[in-house]
């Protein structure tokens, strides 16, 4: 015979702990242990706000029988109390404000942070821990001397390809780098690719506009021999520390992809496409939930500060 547990004699964080010792089919507690990692921090965080409840209830219980025997006025003071509490306690779980942002950091544009459940007064800093870096996809194109020499021939043709598009460039002979790369920047808004120099006076790097996995750019030799030389860059920071082989012998397309930058926000890993950054998550005890969206400056590497949130009433900052 199984014997019903009785509710009414317990307080409601006694009730809460009552129902985990009752293993219910299909609960963590019915399938043969105790609740666990995240569960077993959701189950300890509803037990403090049921106890936060209870002591609530407990205070209008009290308010109230004050009130019948003496009339408001005796009551007053326990009213006083359990309107604080319920007001400290509206505040902090409050999920659309709870919080002010200062202390952005430099390296961020178009910044928003957003923390709720934050006791008021309370500072909580938003630590970014960077694993990889954010690419573009991208290509160095040595060109010895700086001009163009097409082995006697009367020109060269390329094509060029990105997730954007694609386009088919001729180049004739003693063209200049700069000459080279304001043909294919002409078409930049069509293809997606932009050229620019990269403080090397005999090459240049082609590169997606953006940042991100989605990116890509092909290269590919169509027609004619010239002394230029191309490779896909393996560092974004040198773009020229790449190997090179001839252009000319590129009959198929070499390619290169982008890489979208991976990070943890207080060990939370966070989302990324490039250097566009999302994140959102509770912290361990289920307490605070933390939001976010950035931009991040281009090859930043290592941890930094992204930004302090602060405890408040109302999200806004303090008068």
């Amino acid at each position: 015979m199984t014997t019903p547990v009785v509710f009414s004699s317990l307080p409601l964080a006694g009730r809460l702990e009552a129902i985990r010792g009752a293993p219910q089919p299909g609960s963590v507690a019915g399938l043969g242990g105790p609740a666990r990692g995240a569960d077993s921090a959701m189950l300890s965080a509803a037990g403090r706000e049921l106890g936060e409840l209870s002591t609530l209830l407990g205070r209008l219980k009290s308010a109230f029988a004050s009130a019948r025997q003496g009339g408001i006025a005796a009551a007053q003071g326990e009213i006083d109390e359990a309107k604080a509490q319920l007001t400290t306690y509206n505040h902090r779980n409050n999920r659309e404000h709870g919080s002010r942002v200062s202390d952005v950091s430099p390296i961020l544009t178009n910044a928003s942070f957003r923390g709720s459940g934050l006791e008021v007064g309370e500072d909580y800093p938003l630590e970014v821990e960077v694993s990889r870096v954010g690419a573009q996809a991208a290509f160095y194109v040595q060109v010895p001397g700086g001009l163009l020499d097409l082995h006697a021939g009367s020109s060269v043709t390329i094509q060029i390809v990105s997730n954007l598009g694609s386009k088919t460039l001729s180049f004739a002979s003693t063209q200049s780098i700069s000459q080279i790369m304001s043909t294919i920047n002409a078409f930049s808004e069509e293809t997606g690719v932009v050229a620019e120099a990269v403080g090397v006076n005999s090459g240049f790097a082609i590169r997606s506009a953006d940042f991100g996995s989605g990116e890509f750019v092909s290269v590919r030799s169509l027609e004619g021999q010239s002394n230029v030389s191309i490779g896909v860059s393996d560092d974004p920071l040198r773009p020229w520390s790449t190997s090179l082989s001839p252009l000319g012998s590129h009959l198929t397309p070499i390619s290169d992809f982008g890489a979208d930058y991976e990070l943890t926000v207080n060990g939370t890993h966070a989302g990324a496409y490039g250097n566009n950054v999302e994140f959102g998550y509770y912290d361990v005890e289920y307490t605070r939930y933390l939001t976010g969206a950035f931009d991040i400056e281009p090859h930043t590497t290592g941890s930094f500060t992204a930004a302090i949130l602060h405890g408040t009433y109302d999200g806004r900052w303090d008068a």
